[in-house]
């Protein structure tokens, strides 16, 4: 499976999960890609950082300031 249809994959899944069940959907979705962890982050209400969305076997982030990423300095 490329990494197109497995992000495809998690995707449509996504749909029918538990926000809860996010982390663990992705972290399954590393290993098919050729990643050792997948880790979805949420921008937080004013906009200014991106939280992690850690469960299960997601390994622990810190919070990333949206300006430090390429779609924060767009």
């Amino acid at each position: 499976m490329s990494g197109v249809e497995v992000l495809r994959h998690l995707l449509r899944q996504s749909h029918h999960a538990r926000p809860e069940d996010l982390p663990e959907m992705a972290m399954r979705a590393a290993g098919p890609v050729g990643a050792t962890a997948m880790i979805i982050y949420l921008v937080d209400h004013q906009q200014r950082r991106l939280l992690p969305l850690l469960a299960g076997t997601a390994p622990a982030r810190e919070p990333i300031g949206v300006d430090g990423t390429l779609a924060g300095r767009a």
